[in-house]
Order: C-alpha cells, then sequence, then structure tokens
C-alpha cells in the first residue's frame, strides 16, 4: 500500500523555485534547499 503524501508537491516546487531566484542557482547549496523544504538528508538518500 502506498504511502500518504505529507505535502503538497506544488508548493514545495515553488519554495525551491522561489529560492532559485533569490540565490541564484549556483549559490544555492544543499543545506538551503533543505532548510526551506523543511526536509534533512535522510529523507531524500532513501
Amino acid at each position: 500500500m502506498p504511502r500518504v503524501k505529507k505535502y503538497n508537491e506544488q508548493e514545495e516546487i515553488e519554495k525551491v523555485m522561489n529560492l532559485f531566484w533569490k540565490q541564484g542557482f549556483k549559490s544555492t547549496s544543499m543545506n538551503m534547499l533543505e532548510n526551506e523544504m523543511g526536509i534533512n538528508k535522510i529523507f531524500y538518500l532513501l
């Protein structure tokens, strides 16, 4: 049985897109993305 999403995919995309616009692609770190989305490394390494 698939897990139920606890987030809105479109909202997360908008958060990241806004961060890239503010910081620039090259200046945006993984830590910034983690903080913006409220996730940690374990989440996306699985």
